[in-house]
């Protein structure tokens, strides 16, 4: 289907919908976005949404996967 936060306003809209009381009435808690990290988006998505947000890091090995994309996406997130 895509990375969502690339058409972050269109997920924020639909995840207001969801929650919002005269939407679907969904529990915040309930409402997960997925995503691969865009940090600009991913930031903007947590700073303008209740809603829960849920990373993908995927690599081939352990050592490829956790420490360099986790690290990094940790360090870009605490930017600012």
């Amino acid at each position: 289907m895509g990375e969502p936060l690339q058409n972050i306003d269109s997920v924020i809209k639909a995840a207001d919908i969801m929650v919002h009381d005269q939407g679907l009435h969904f529990s915040p808690r309930k409402v997960t976005v997925s995503t691969s990290g865009l940090v600009p988006q991913l930031k903007r998505f947590l700073h303008e949404s209740n809603c829960a947000l849920a990373v993908s890091l995927n690599a081939t090995t352990d050592e490829v996967h956790f420490i360099p994309l986790y690290l990094d996406l940790l360090e870009k997130c605490a930017r600012d």
